[in-house]
């Protein structure tokens, strides 16, 4: 397997989950009742629960897009 293809891989990947988490994070946004009426219904979580279960969610996913897509990413471009 090549270097390119690997660099590819972790660039598509690092775009792909980034689409994901804006989707995730427009519809905190814009259907914040949706959000807490579906975690209270699946997991009983007041208000207050879902949106910091929503927040560590989000902070969490970031981090780890950071560290397993856009480092990877960034060390190949530097080595190549």
């Amino acid at each position: 397997m090549s270097i390119e293809i690997i660099e590819r891989f972790f660039f598509w990947s690092m775009i792909i989950n980034s689409a994901i988490y804006i989707v995730s994070s427009l519809a905190t946004i814009f259907a914040r009742g949706f959000i807490c009426s579906l975690l209270k219904t699946v997991f009983d979580f007041d208000k207050k629960e879902s949106l910091k279960a929503v927040q560590n969610y989000l902070s969490h996913y970031k981090l780890f897009i950071t560290v397993f897509n856009f480092t990877p990413w960034i060390v190949i471009l530097i080595i190549q």
